[in-house]
């Protein structure tokens, strides 16, 4: 085996890079001995079963520690951060995003959804989360947060980010608290170009700091640094590259000496300061302590050489390199052991996987004044009886895009599932995300053949079901998630109220996202027709749903934006 010296190994350290495949290639050590990194970051393009996984994290470590056997064995990472963001979809626990966590209104449930994450990461041999998301819920188009984040409160989001951290920490994983100093105040998506931040200090302190000023305190707090410019404190480069941002505001004014890591310096958000291998330069010449670079081998090779001639010119010094090592040394050393592996019954508070999911779901009335109520289907008012029962049930989804390269597309195939398991017949209508009045006319004719077709098949509506029962009531759900055809969804389901009305049917809202992505079609029905939230398509919040709509659970969620 090749020896790597102790200045590649220094440099090295300051790169987490990834790459593509299932497996790392025959390849890959020529590639590691070119661009030594101290961490690996995955992705669902590396995940394709728990064993693979583990196999594959294995392998990392062996080839690492075969070229660096004095050294701490290599940083793993993953953004598994639950909802939206899960790419691990399907090997691990199914576990809503965090503004479902924040919806059960008990930080406890965050704390729990860290642990058994944590758990799964260590199974699988990753030791590192970069999660959680602190930013606000600020601006409810921002496709690059939304219902990653707890909320718009900046108190509450501190609370539930900081029980998730301490969740992840009890199973022994590493996590990151993101993205510094706060992403959720633009519309625009860092993964695309640069957003402007053009708040004050002062107000930024009052909002967006809120929660990561807090996270100083948190023991084996890292922080990762956003592509966002923020003019009031640096005119002309985004956070992860700021000294007045990294070493000014997070080292100096807020005395934070952890770990301090970019945001993956690929993203459009950097391209307008220049290539990815100055921007690693600049990043460590700001104050960050690890540059991320997650998906080409030519530019991640590229960055280390960029480091080394920055050390060998004396823009960079070996000091500040070993500095850096010494706070990624430490932050190991801050979580220990892993915790035994397994879960804990009922965790400490009486948590449940399926409690979780029932706490999540939240119903809002569909009356102009009501807020969100928890609902018990064994005393439900008349009105509520024909949205809890066995009624059957047509789903309209209008086609559900994927809205960044920071979450997965959505899928509600599962509710159907769900919904036929527990016995409710159940029909499916389909459409564009930005449907014109041609094609709602469409949906809307399929939607009254479907619901008639259900009718026939159990007997017609109304008819008994014997002596003294009605047969529930047919029920009509617009499943709406995407913000950006919000004008064209409200005039579909202004069309679907009007339809359901004339059959004498029940017409409801299912959204899987942002609460506030509904307000056109709310305003649109004047807030008439009840609604139900979900917050993301996960099995866990999708399998809660259908036992309320079976008249099986109550959905128990309070609103963790402000409508």
């Amino acid at each position: 085996m090749t020896a790597l010296s102790e200045l590649d190994i220094l440099i090295g350290g300051v790169l987490i890079t990834g790459f593509e495949g299932l497996e790392v290639g025959a390849d890959f050590e020529d590639h590691y001995l070119k661009c030594p990194s101290g961490g690996f970051i995955l992705f669902g393009r590396n995940a394709g079963s728990a064993a693979q996984v583990r196999a594959l994290t294995d392998c990392l470590r062996d080839v690492a520690l075969a070229h660096n056997p004095d050294h701490p064995t290599p940083l793993i990472g993953i953004d598994q951060e639950g909802g939206s963001l899960s790419p691990l979809r399907g090997i691990v626990s199914s576990l809503p995003g965090n503004m479902g966590l924040a919806a059960t209104g008990d930080p406890e449930a965050a704390r729990y959804a860290g642990y058994v994450t944590g758990c799964d990461l260590t199974t699988l041999g990753i030791s590192l989360n970069f999660a959680p998301v602190l930013d606000l819920a600020r601006e409810p188009l921002n496709p690059a947060v939304s219902t990653r984040s707890f909320g718009d409160d900046p108190d509450r989001v501190a609370v539930f980010g900081r029980e998730y951290a301490r969740g992840l920490v009890e199973a022994g994983v590493l996590f990151t608290v993101k993205h510094f100093p706060g992403h959720g105040v633009s519309p625009d998506d860092s993964h695309v170009s640069m957003p402007e931040c053009l708040m004050s200090v002062e107000d930024l302190a009052r909002q967006d700091l809120v929660p990561f000023v807090q996270a100083v305190k948190w023991p084996g707090a890292a922080f990762m640094a956003t592509h966002v410019k923020f003019s009031a404190i640096d005119a002309t480069r985004p956070a992860s590259l700021s000294r007045d941002v990294i070493t000014g505001l997070l080292r100096g004014k807020m005395g934070f000496d952890g770990v301090v890591l970019t945001d993956c310096l690929e993203m459009g958000g950097i391209r307008p300061i220049g290539s990815v291998p100055e921007a690693a330069v600049m990043a460590i010449e700001a104050g960050c302590d690890i540059a991320l670079v997650s998906h080409t081998r030519m530019i991640q090779e590229a960055a280390f050489v960029a480091i080394r001639d920055a050390v060998q010119s004396g823009r960079l010094s070996v000091s500040r390199l070993e500095k850096s090592a010494e706070r990624v040394r430490r932050w190991k050393e801050a979580i220990g052991a892993p915790a035994a592996h397994g879960r804990l019954p009922g965790f400490r508070t009486g948590w449940t996987y399926e409690l979780l999911g029932e706490r999540v779901v939240t119903y809002l009335p569909g009356q102009a004044d009501s807020g969100p109520v928890p609902v018990q289907p064994s005393a439900q008012p008349s009105a509520q009886a024909r949205l809890f029962g066995h009624g059957p049930i047509v789903l309209v989804t209008p086609q559900m895009d994927r809205l960044t390269l920071a979450e997965d597309a959505a899928d509600i195939s599962l509710l159907k599932h769900e919904l036929e398991r527990r016995g409710i017949s159940c029909a499916t209508v389909g459409c564009s995300m930005d449907p014109d009045a041609g094609e709602i006319d469409r949906a809307v004719s399929q939607i009254a053949e479907a619901g008639c077709s259900l009718d026939l098949l159990r007997g017609g509506p109304g008819e008994p079901g014997g002596p003294g029962e009605e047969k529930p009531c047919t029920r009509v759900a617009l499943v709406v998630r995407n913000g950006g055809a919000s004008l064209a969804q409200a005039a579909l389901a202004a069309a679907i109220e009007a339809r359901a009305d004339e059959l004498g049917w029940v017409f409801m809202l299912v959204s899987v996202r942002d609460p506030r992505e509904t307000r056109d079609v709310q305003e649109a029905l004047a807030r008439r027709a009840p609604a139900f939230f979900t917050y993301s398509t996960e099995p866990i919040v999708l399998s809660a749903l259908s036992r309320v709509l079976a008249g099986e659970a109550s959905p128990r969620g309070v609103m963790p934006v402000g409508l």
